[in-house]
């Protein structure tokens, strides 16, 4: 009868935490309707450099979430013999199609905040850094 807009922040500790699939699983209960997903502009692999906490919690969230662990490979990219990058959005994806989303409803931004100045990054910048907003729309 009519649209469900959503939209998350998705940061490494609610994704590995499950946020994504929580408002998938809401969102079935509350609709029959093909999902679509999004994933906008947002720290990328290129330039993700993680330590062992969000390791750690990757590893975890593939086994708790059941998602293939193969996954992993693709989701925490080696840069050298100590250092990983993450690519969260590729985990993000993961997900989604964990719970039946299917991967043409599944859209990426190529766009990495951390090395794109046209967006502001606390990464990048630290304490200099400003904030983004985002909007969602649909027709209605």
């Amino acid at each position: 009868d009519g649209e469900i807009l959503s939209v998350l922040h998705c940061g490494w500790r609610g994704t590995v935490d499950g946020l994504l699939i929580n408002a998938l699983n809401c969102l079935k209960e509350l609709t029959s309707a093909d999902i679509e997903v999004a994933i906008g502009p947002g720290a990328d692999k290129c330039c993700y450099v993680v330590g062992d906490e969000v390791v750690s919690g990757v590893e975890n969230s593939l086994i708790q979430f059941g998602i293939n662990p193969a996954v992993k490979s693709k989701v925490l990219v080696n840069i050298s013999d100590n250092q990983q990058c993450f690519n969260i959005k590729e985990l993000l994806r993961s997900q989604a199609l964990s719970l039946g989303v299917r991967p043409e409803n599944i859209a990426i931004s190529p766009i990495c905040t951390i090395c794109n100045e046209q967006f502001f990054s606390f990464r990048r910048q630290k304490d200099h850094s400003g904030r983004q907003v985002s909007f969602i729309g649909g027709h209605f």
